[in-house]
């Protein structure tokens, strides 16, 4: 059972951040818009670091042996990304930076989810 379910939220997750990755690599107007909003104005370079951070831990999360290593790296990007786009934004956060928050937060639960059941274990000598 706990194959099973670590699969489908692979999978689920993968297709998620290849998804978005590639909507803000491509320069969707949502993503191009949504940048803007949190303070990176016309500046692509940070939409396509992000989104090549997503599109190669989307992938990288259907590899067992990466899983763990690539859900950690992206974790640290999304949070890095959070405080940089607070930091820009100022407080209170804008409605629009709010409104993506509940999906950024259950997003980001479902990869703890997968990556504290894809933790590497001590092997037994």
């Amino acid at each position: 059972m706990r194959v099973k379910v670590v699969w489908l939220l692979s999978v689920l997750i993968a297709v998620l951040l290849v998804g978005q990755g590639g909507a803000k690599l491509v320069g969707s107007e949502f993503m191009v818009e949504s940048f803007q909003h949190f303070g990176y104005g016309d500046n692509p370079l940070p939409r396509y670091a992000v989104g090549a951070v997503e599109v190669v831990g989307g992938f990288l999360v259907l590899v067992p042996r990466a899983r763990f290593w690539a859900l950690v790296g992206v974790l640290a990007m999304l949070v890095v990304l959070q405080v940089d786009v607070a930091r820009r934004t100022g407080f209170p956060l804008p409605p629009e930076v709010v409104a993506i928050l509940p999906g950024a937060a259950a997003g980001m639960a479902l990869m703890a989810v997968l990556g504290w059941l894809s933790r590497p274990t001590a092997q037994s000598p």
